[in-house]
């Protein structure tokens, strides 16, 4: 098994013990601390949707490997240079382990509710956004942070124009942020604004 951390909300004296939601979060071992920081935060304000949740943080092993969709050798401007050797493609054999290996221990081990969240960042946020649209049934929440949209010369985009009109996506929530700031230099690859 991969290894994790693991966060469990705090059962405070004479409170009976409760189960929660399980937040799954890729590259664990750099964003472990802060998430569980906002979780904690979020989950008692006021103004928050967010209830107290478990976060299982999976420590990555190999980021190219597991989390992107397909195998490229495309650089993030899309030039592919002599010598570039394709790598990838394992996102939807990352995912079968999460639901199916390492969900059925988190669910044998914690005091889960049933409601799975999915978060990442950069190649865990095209990750996330890969897993809603090709096993949108895997997670209900999907939290994708400043997604590599610009991986295998915009595959994803493509693959969305293709699929999306497809998929269910009844009863799921997505979060997507980005934090790229405009770069005259370089050639980005955002999902394009819409007012639908």
């Amino acid at each position: 098994m991969l290894p994790i951390s693991r966060y469990v909300p705090a059962t405070r004296p004479g409170e009976k013990e409760e189960s929660y939601p399980v937040l799954y979060l890729m590259d664990g071992d750099s964003f472990f601390h802060s998430v569980v920081g906002f979780t904690r935060l979020f989950s008692t304000s006021k103004v928050s949707s967010l209830p107290p949740c478990i976060v299982v943080a999976v420590l990555n092993t190999n980021r190219t490997r597991d989390l992107t969709p397909t195998c490229s050798a495309a650089r993030r401007d899309g030039t592919v240079r002599p010598g570039d050797k394709p790598e990838g493609g394992g996102a939807g054999q990352f995912c079968r382990f999460l639901t199916e290996e390492l969900r059925p221990a988190v669910e044998q081990n914690l005091p889960v509710n049933g409601q799975h969240l999915l978060a990442g960042h950069s190649y865990a946020g095209l990750f996330t956004l890969h897993v809603l649209l090709n096993y949108p049934g895997a997670f209900d929440t999907y939290i994708a942070i400043d997604p590599s949209l610009w991986w295998d010369k915009g595959y994803f985009q493509k693959q969305v124009e293709r699929q999306v009109d497809k998929v269910d996506f009844s009863g799921k929530q997505l979060y997507v942020a980005f934090a790229t700031q405009p770069r005259p230099d370089r050639k980005l690859i955002h999902f394009p604004l819409t007012d639908d």
